[in-house]
C-alpha cells in the first residue's frame, strides 16, 4: 500500500503530531507580504529617521492565523503591532505583536477569521509598526500591501 502525502498529513494530524511551523501552513494556503519599515511612513510623525526594519506577514483565513517575522535595526523596541489604516492614516491596533527584542521576533497568532480574510482582501489597509521609548506613537512603519 502506498501512503500519499495527504494521507500522511491527515494521519499526523489525527494522532497529534506537529505539522510544521506557520510558514509551512501559511505558505501553502495563505498570502504572504513583505514590507520595509521606515520612520518616514510613521503617522503621526516624526518616526525615527535612522531606524529600519522588515516585516513578513502571512495571513491565512483557512487556519485563522497571521504569522509575522519582524526585524529591526537602529532602535530598542518597546512594542509592535498590526494596525488597520491606509497609508498616511493612523489606525487602531488589530493585533499586538511580540516585541522584536534583539532585533528579531517571529510568531504565529491565532486570529479571528475576519482579520485574516481582511488582510488578504485588502493588505494595503493594514500596517505594521514598531515603537521605542523616544517614539511612543511609533518609530517605524510599513504598509502590509506595499
Amino acid at each position: 500500500m502506498t501512503i500519499t502525502t495527504k494521507s500522511a498529513l491527515l494521519f499526523a494530524a489525527a494522532i497529534g503530531l506537529p505539522l510544521g511551523g506557520c510558514a509551512t501552513i501559511a505558505g501553502t494556503v495563505g498570502q504572504t507580504y513583505n514590507t520595509a519599515l521606515v520612520g518616514a511612513q510613521e503617522v503621526p510623525g516624526p518616526g525615527d529617521a535612522n531606524a529600519t526594519g522588515t516585516a513578513k506577514v502571512t495571513a491565512d483565513a483557512t487556519t485563522n492565523q497571521v504569522c509575522v517575522d519582524l526585524t529591526t535595526q537602529g532602535l530598542a523596541p518597546t512594542a509592535a503591532h498590526i494596525h488597520q489604516g491606509a497609508r498616511g492614516i493612523a489606525g487602531p491596533v488589530v493585533l499586538p505583536l511580540e516585541t522584536p527584542l534583539d532585533g528579531r521576533s517571529s510568531k504565529c497568532y491565532g486570529v479571528d477569521k475576519q482579520l485574516a480574510a481582511g488582510i488578504i482582501a485588502n493588505p494595503a489597509a493594514y500596517y505594521v509598526n514598531v515603537h521605542d521609548a523616544a517614539h511612543p506613537k511609533g518609530a517605524i512603519r510599513g504598509q502590509i500591501g506595499g
